[in-house]
């Protein structure tokens, strides 16, 4: 049976860190983003994310999930009036 879970089990850095670790990236990338209103920080902190990702080997797992969400929302970043 697949699962649903984004869990990849590889022996990589960024499945070996610790949990609260990824937690406290995530709420400083959002704290700081939204901090600061500029968008160029909001794209610093995905482009870091995505490296990340890359580099952790789990890239694939997580990219129909972050697809979706670009597809599914209001506001297209492929729209020329998102900007």
């Amino acid at each position: 049976m697949k699962s649903i879970s984004l869990y990849v089990d590889k022996d990589t850095y960024l499945t070996r860190m610790h949990p609260f670790t990824k937690l406290c990236y995530i709420l400083t990338a959002v704290a700081a983003s939204l901090i600061t209103g500029k968008l160029w920080a909001f794209a610093i902190f995905i482009g870091i994310s995505l490296v990340m990702l890359i580099s952790g080997k789990i890239m694939k797992k997580v990219f129909p999930l972050i697809a979706f969400f670009i597809y599914n929302s209001d506001h297209h970043i492929f729209d020329p009036w998102f900007i």
